[in-house]
């Protein structure tokens, strides 16, 4: 955890948005996850996008999983006009009741 603090004190801009979504992938029991980005920079949401399948996680029986296996991104940039952001926000919300109606548990 000190290194991502100390990550987060270098860079807070451009390092939160991973950082978030890595502790969502890392330490979530949940069976999928739905990261939504709105509002965030267009910078924030590529560096988020590369960096994020290359992240693994351990599973209780000893296999790695990639981070995009259960993670779904919904991506809305700052730029985009007000009403877009909020679309991406109950696009969010429905994809994760989709997922759950499959009785997936499912984390937003």
């Amino acid at each position: 955890m000190k290194l991502i603090e100390r990550q987060g004190v270098a860079n807070k801009s451009l390092v939160f948005p991973f950082i978030l979504v890595f502790i969502l992938q890392m330490y979530s029991n949940s069976d999928t996850v739905v990261y939504v980005g709105c509002g965030e920079r267009g910078n924030e949401m590529a560096e988020v996008l590369m960096d994020f399948p290359q992240l693994t996680r351990t599973l209780p029986d000893g296999r790695e999983e990639s981070g995009m296996k259960r993670t779904t991104l919904v991506a809305n940039t700052s730029n985009m006009p007000v009403a877009a952001r909020e679309a991406s926000i109950y696009t969010g919300i429905t994809i994760a009741e989709y997922f759950e109606r499959y009785g997936l548990q499912c984390q937003v």
